[in-house]
């Protein structure tokens, strides 16, 4: 039984970031999708037993979050911290106690 796919486009006001966000399906066509939306070329994504991952965007602020089972929350927190960590270093801005609250809120 495949479950329902989810797909979400995350606009950040704030920090002009764009984050795709995929749960469940195939992440092959999770990547074709984020390349559509970002009008770049598909790439061949090669990652054998992942049950998710992040594809970050060196051309637009954001990226692309996938997940394999919606319903695994502990992979999809896994992703998000990737993509947060990811996101604030293009900001220049690393994960300190006074930066902690910045890292939550993303």
């Amino acid at each position: 039984m495949h479950s329902k796919v989810v797909k979400l486009k995350i606009v950040d006001p704030i920090y002009a970031a764009i984050i795709f966000v995929q749960l469940g399906g195939d992440r092959q066509k999770a990547a074709d999708w984020f390349a559509l939306n970002i009008r770049q070329d598909t790439f061949k994504v090669d990652l054998l037993g992942a049950t998710g991952s992040f594809f970050e965007n060196s051309h637009h602020h954001g990226g692309l979050i996938w997940v394999e089972d919606a319903s695994n929350f502990g992979v999809l927190v896994h992703e998000v911290l990737h993509a947060t960590h990811y996101l604030l270093r293009r900001l220049r801005i690393e994960l300190r106690e006074d930066s902690e609250e910045v890292f939550c809120y993303y």
